[in-house]
């Protein structure tokens, strides 16, 4: 009862990941769906919450605002461990990570948090406290009034 549904760009020529599959994508055609970018805010929310769970075993990831959408939704992820992606799980405990390149792991990762998924949900006022427009805010004029403290000191 395995159905593995892709949303995002998949032809990514940097990365080739279609062309390199294309003979697994075919194999298990059966249980594949590429649904290409999802935009629109209610197919977005009504994908993540049909979701049991998200993997993202992204090998170039800058910050994972995918984690935080599926987070929003109640579904728990799986990602790989790398600067960016790794911090979203990390902070709020809402799934497991895995080594790069490791699809054992990863599998196993998805089997735990599958069998176990209470575990790593979080109410979704949790993850909006976190991953607010105004926390984000408010930390960037943090860091600059720090930055700009120490380049600049008073009476100096």
């Amino acid at each position: 009862n395995v159905r593995i549904v892709f949303a995002g760009e998949y032809l990514i020529k940097y990365e080739d990941f279609y062309d390199r599959c294309a003979e697994l994508v075919d194999q298990y055609k059966d249980y594949l769906c590429f649904l290409g970018l999802v935009t629109d805010d209610r197919e977005m929310a009504c994908f993540y919450s049909m979701c049991d769970v998200l993997a993202l075993p992204s090998g170039t990831e800058c910050f994972g605002l995918v984690q935080v959408e599926s987070m929003l939704f109640g579904t728990p992820v799986v990602a790989t461990d790398i600067p960016g992606a790794r911090e979203v799980v990390r902070v709020t405990g809402m799934g497991e990570l895995v080594p790069k390149g490791e699809e054992r792991a990863l599998g196993e990762a998805i089997v735990r948090v599958l069998g176990n998924r209470e575990r790593y949900v979080r109410p979704r006022e949790e993850i909006e406290k976190i991953f607010s427009l105004r926390r984000t805010v408010d930390e960037y004029e943090r860091v600059f009034q720090e930055s700009i403290e120490a380049l600049c000191p008073k009476g100096g």
